[in-house]
């Protein structure tokens, strides 16, 4: 917010600083603003952040002079009716989001910038002034020197091929760019952030957002294979999936695979995904957006997803690699711990107790004690879904525990019309509680 205890002076108020004086808040009415050389008579080398939060509702065009080395973040923020900034040679460094929120579509920026914090948030296409040795652009990409720090937001765009000779991309650069479905990697490239090609800022969006990555065949670290995109990490000899691009439902890992980057499957089609016996690590939010039904350990235990409930879905889905884990099961017992008549929860707490993969006897007992008290619901649940796999479940789980719930639930499953599932109950009930003979001999 805007600072206190300012001097003021015209239409600004200015605070000393350690090379001049910093033209901190606007408080004037025109449209067309020059920021002053100087204030105090002092040479003016700081355009403050928020500096036109309070009067800079109707500016239309600001001037910034050469003697400016620094624009602060968010200094011409919610300026709505900006739609010029004029930027002199001398600048030196730009701060993030100096123009959220304005109307400007075009800056031109002079050579002698050395940084611009957060580029790839710009919100307007970005000209560089002849002679800037650090930044250039190819008319989409926004380059500082070997780094690729930004996209011009140009949302017509559907392909993009990274220039030869960068060496690493910023996190973050092509969020937001809903058009863009292909990304060609240069030869050169060696730093790829995790989740930098999951390219959607909204995650309610619709748009799929990239979906092909394309690594030149010369590049020594990364490449594709089996519909992934794979980066060979030094060191441990290992394999990080960065991005799966896939359509099955299944996807299977490159053998060698160490590694699952952050949003490695953000809205792909999968449900049942295998954890290899290699893998050592799981990237944060790996498979948010799809909608997994089934993870699969290394010794075949298993753990379910609930269908029909996105927010539970979310919350599991959290649970790969959150801390330091492939997969964290005290949260997942966590979310089981209250009752629900809910098919979903039901499939879950039995897959609990059928695969146990670090099952507390704490939530063990619980679970058990769910079961018994609701078991005439659970079946009506299973005989109204006809899922006799849960009934099979059901049944490894070691319910029903009484001749008397099997009798009852072979007659309800019988009148519910589903035979099927109501002979499985029989041979389980003859099987469990087998009627003892008596002899009457003398």
């Amino acid at each position: 917010m805007p600072e206190r205890g300012l001097t003021p002076e015209g239409c600004w108020k200015w605070r000393e600083t350690f090379d001049g004086t910093a033209a901190a808040e606007y408080t004037g009415a025109e449209k067309e603003v020059r920021v002053p050389e100087t204030l105090g008579g002092m040479p003016v080398t700081e355009i403050g952040s928020h500096a036109f939060a309070e009067a800079g509702q109707s500016v239309e065009i600001i001037r910034v002079p050469g003697t400016v080395r620094r624009i602060l973040p968010h200094a011409f923020e919610l300026c709505m009716q900006l739609r010029e900034v004029i930027l002199s040679e001398g600048i030196i460094e730009i701060g993030e989001d100096f123009l959220a929120g304005t109307g400007v579509t075009e800056l031109t920026v002079p050579a002698s910038v050395r940084r611009i914090r957060g580029v790839s948030a710009l919100p307007c296409r970005v000209v560089f002034a002849e002679g800037n040795a650090r930044y250039t652009t190819d008319g989409f990409g926004i380059y500082r020197k070997q780094t690729l720090e930004g996209v011009q937001p140009c949302r017509d765009a559907d392909s993009f091929t990274v220039r030869e000779g960068t060496v690493e991309i910023l996190p973050g650069v092509f969020e937001g760019r809903e058009a863009l479905r292909c990304v060609r990697l240069p030869a050169s490239l060696r730093i790829l952030p995790e989740g930098v090609l999951a390219n959607i800022r909204n995650m309610y969006s619709a748009s799929p957002g990239i979906t092909k990555a394309e690594a030149d065949p010369g590049n020594p670290v990364f490449f594709e294979a089996d519909g992934g995109l794979y980066e060979r990490l030094s060191g441990n000899g290992g394999i990080r999936l960065h991005r799966w691009f896939g359509s099955g439902n299944e996807p299977a890992l490159l053998p060698g695979t160490t590694e699952i980057g952050r949003y490695a499957f953000l809205r792909t089609p999968v449900r049942t995904f295998t954890v290899g016996r290699e893998l050592l690590r799981i990237g944060e939010n790996a498979f948010s957006g799809t909608a997994l039904k089934e993870a699969v350990f290394p010794d075949g235990e298993r753990i379910r997803f609930p269908d029909g409930n996105p927010y539970l879905l979310k919350d599991l889905l959290r649970g790969f690699g959150r801390n330091g884990e492939l997969y964290d099961f005290a949260e997942y017992d966590r979310k089981l711990e209250r009752w629900y008549p809910d098919l979903s929860r039901v499939e879950m707490l039995l897959s609990r107790l059928v695969w146990r993969k670090e099952l507390t006897e704490t939530s063990e007992k619980r679970y058990m004690e769910m079961l018994e008290m609701h078991l005439h619901d659970i079946i009506r649940m299973i005989g109204t879904a006809d899922r006799p796999e849960l009934l099979t479940m059901l049944f490894r789980c070691g319910f029903p525990e009484k001749d008397e719930d099997a009798g009852k639930a072979v007659a309800y499953l019988g009148e519910m019309g589903r035979p099927e599932l109501a002979a499985s109950m029989m041979i389980y009930r003859k099987t469990h509680f087998a009627r003892k003979k008596y002899d009457y001999s003398l």
